[in-house]
């Protein structure tokens, strides 16, 4: 049997990967939206940034208790407390031109070699200035190249101390030991690994907040779709721990990585098939995001496209696509008994699809609705107990023989013994209770049943209202008033 993926996919928690009801190191505050500034507005010459954003870039609050004891200043002499931007050059055109033409303090978080080969794509530290233009430009909305906003995240932290203390505590963590001693990048200026890096609440997420060189305010994230996040360290610790991988960091870095994958599989689906996809539901296309994600994993494919080229064949084939003994050269390309390399396999995947697409249905992808409307017409003009293999294969030699000659006799028999599982699985005992499933086999994929592409077929078969034999004979009906309804609707260019 086709086992079922229970993972749900939440689009209102996706971007807050790592959780955000905060930890034992910090407590956190929103703004959801945020009106950026706009070019043709008046207010651009005299906001630097967005109104909602303006208490927690440029505000000036008066120093804490904690701030006070640690003697970095006289209470009657409070330095102004800063702002600075952490911009990820590679996510911005030309980013280090502007950065250097902007008349704002910086610098780059990269030195020596690092520096000179990545500076286009490093992380750089600005001090951030009420009146400057570039400030103002990172939160100008717009066409135009110089518009900013919605580019990229922008991490913020706020302190007193200067730009060089705060440059000095984060390059720290630009390498980060992990607990087998080897040194890595930890990207903490990707919004990902900074919320893991903040809410983690480990050594790491410490000794982060926590310096006995620059104290913070606060640090925090704002973008165009999902507002400001502010994170307000607490239970600062006097002793900061070693900076290295500690297990919290680690689990959440790997299930941030994880959720942000699903979540750009996610969008990518959906702007390929928006319509279908937005059909679903955020349930049924979470669980079709999740196993597309396990069929990947199970083969050691990595590369997004790959993995999202998988999703493309399971809109057209079934999510279990993998399983289909019909789809013999299909599934054994997926078969790891073949030992290939990943991006060998996905090649060849690719090609054998076209192939069966080119063989099936040539260019025109509603030949399938058109094969799905009459095999099931046909079930319903013939007497149940008619309904047998032998009249199954006759009706695909005569409704859809381009399926039938790529399945061939041997696929033939494997989706019959696949149905008749099936039937087993459903208490059905009889023949043409068989013949039903598998026609839906054939046209729907192996795990229909079970697929989040198709929710009304487990409506149907699980409507208890219904006798278990006229569940088959709606299920079929509704299959065949669908793809009618589909093959209108492309004739007509709604698709």
């Amino acid at each position: 049997m086709i086992a079922v993926v229970d993972e749900v996919y939440s689009e209102s928690s996706t971007y807050n990967l790592t959780g955000e009801l905060g930890s034992a190191n910090v407590d956190v505050d929103f703004v959801s939206k945020i009106e950026p500034l706009k070019e043709d507005e008046k207010s651009v010459n005299t906001l630097t940034v967005p109104t909602e954003l303006r208490e927690a870039l440029l505000g000036q609050p008066a120093p804490s208790d904690d701030e006070l004891a640690l003697g970095r200043f006289p209470p009657e002499f409070v330095p102004h407390l800063k702002c600075y931007i952490l911009v990820d050059a590679a996510k911005i055109t030309n980013a280090v031109q502007l950065i250097e033409a902007s008349d704002l303090p910086y610098r780059c978080l990269f030195t020596g070699d690092a520096f000179d080969e990545l500076a286009d794509v490093a992380p750089w530290l600005i001090e951030l200035q009420d009146g400057n233009a570039f400030a103002r430009q990172l939160f100008l909305s717009g066409d135009a190249q110089w518009c900013l906003w919605g580019k990229a995240p922008l991490i913020f932290f706020r302190s007193r101390g200067t730009l060089k203390d705060v440059w000095q505590h984060l390059r720290k963590f630009t390498n980060i030991k992990m607990q087998n001693g080897i040194s890595v990048y930890l990207r903490f200026w990707d919004a990902i690994a900074f919320r893991a890096l903040v809410l983690s609440g480990g050594d790491a997420s410490t000794a982060f907040m926590s310096s006995k060189s620059v104290f913070f305010h606060s640090m925090g994230l704002c973008d165009a779709t999902h507002g400001l996040t502010v994170y307000m360290p607490k239970n600062r610790s006097k002793n900061c721990p070693a900076i290295k991988m500690d297990d919290k960091l680690e689990q959440m870095l790997f299930k941030a990585q994880h959720a942000k994958r699903r979540y750009e599989l996610y969008k990518y689906l959906t702007d390929l098939a928006p319509k279908r996809f937005r059909a679903l539901g955020p349930e049924n296309a979470s669980a079709f995001v999740s196993h597309a994600l396990k069929i990947a994993e199970k083969r050691d494919i990595t590369s997004y496209n790959d993995i999202a080229y998988i999703g493309v064949v399971m809109q057209c084939l079934g999510s279990w696509f993998d399983q289909d003994m019909s789809l013999a050269p299909l599934s054994r390309i997926m078969e790891n008994t073949e030992r290939l390399d990943p991006a060998y396999k996905v090649d060849r995947l690719h090609k054998e699809a076209s192939r069966f697409f080119e063989m099936c249905h040539g260019d025109n992808q509603s030949i399938l609705f058109k094969r799905m409307g009459e095999m099931l017409r046909a079930l319903e003009d013939v007497d149940l107990q008619s309904l047998n293999k032998r009249y199954c294969y006759h009706l695909l030699q005569n409704t859809y023989p381009e399926r039938l000659k790529y399945m061939g006799n041997g696929g033939f028999d494997a989706l019959w013994s696949q149905s008749e599982e099936t039937a087993r699985h459903f208490d059905y005992d009889q023949e043409w209770h068989v013949a039903i499933l598998f026609s839906f086999g054939v046209l729907l994929g192996v795990g229909f049943y079970v697929d989040p592409l198709y929710p009304w077929v487990a409506e149907h078969l699980n409507d208890t209202s219904l006798t278990p034999d006229d569940r088959l004979l709606a299920m079929s009906a509704y299959g065949r008033e669908r793809a009618h309804k589909i093959q209108r609707l492309n004739a007509a260019n709604v698709m």
